[in-house]
C-alpha cells in the first residue's frame, strides 16, 4: 500500500471532507486507534462503538487541527483524542452503574506515564505491522520465509534447514530484509506521524 503524505491527507480532509479521503484516513489510522482502545481494558463488546466515537471525534476536530511539529507528533494528537474519548465513555458508563469492575480497577492502575508507554508501544507495533504488509509482497518467498523465521525466534541454522538453503544465505536475507524494514518504518514514521 502506498500512502500519500499525511499532511496532504489532512488538508484534503479539512478542506473538502470527501469520502475517499476519509476512507483513506480510516484505513491508515483505524488499526492504531483500535490498539489504543484495546490497551485501555475496554470490554470487547464496547470496542467497535468506541472506535466509531473516536473517529467521529477526530472528524469533528480535524477542521481546527493545525499540524505543528514543535507541539508534538500527529500520533500523539490522535492518541490524546482516543484516550480522552475512552475515558469519557468509561466515566459516563461508571456513572450509570454499568461499568465492569475489573476494567475499572485496572484503569485506575494506569497513570499518564503508562498511557504514554502504551501509545508509544502501540504506535511502534502499528508501524512495524504496516511496514511488513507494505514490503512483504515484493520479497521473494525465500526472503519472506527467512525473515518470518527470524521474527518467530528461530535460529539461522534451523531456518536454513527448514528451507533447505545455506545458513549464510539466511543471514544475508535477514540483513537485507531488516534494512528494507527499517527504511519502510522510517518512511511511514515520517509520512504518518
Amino acid at each position: 500500500m502506498t500512502y500519500r503524505t499525511r499532511l496532504t491527507l489532512m488538508q484534503r480532509l479539512k478542506n473538502s471532507g470527501d469520502d475517499k479521503s476519509w476512507e483513506e484516513f480510516n484505513e491508515i489510522y483505524r488499526p492504531f486507534i483500535y490498539s489504543i482502545v484495546r490497551s485501555m481494558y475496554v470490554e470487547a463488546h464496547l470496542i467497535d462503538d468506541l472506535l466509531q466515537d473516536v473517529l467521529v471525534s477526530v472528524w469533528k476536530a480535524l477542521p481546527g487541527f493545525e499540524y505543528d511539529p514543535e507541539k508534538g507528533r500527529f500520533s500523539s494528537w490522535l492518541a490524546t483524542i482516543t484516550i480522552n474519548r475512552v475515558k469519557s465513555t468509561q466515566l459516563k458508563r461508571s456513572r450509570q452503574g454499568a461499568r465492569d469492575h475489573k476494567a475499572f480497577e485496572r484503569e485506575d492502575e494506569l497513570d499518564e506515564g503508562d498511557l504514554e508507554k502504551i501509545v508509544d508501544r502501540e504506535w511502534a507495533s502499528f508501524l512495524t505491522k504496516t511496514a511488513w504488509e507494505n514490503i512483504s509482497e515484493d520479497l521473494s518467498p525465500a526472503m519472506k520465509s527467512c525473515f518470518e523465521g527470524v521474527i518467530a525466534g528461530k535460529k539461522v541454522r534451523e531456518i536454513g534447514k527448514d528451507l533447505d538453503i545455506p545458513e549464510n544465505t539466511v543471514s544475508i536475507y535477514k540483513k537485507r530484509v531488516s534494512v528494507i524494514m527499517r527504511r519502510e518504518i522510517h518512511r511511514l514514521e515520517e509520512e504518518l506521524n
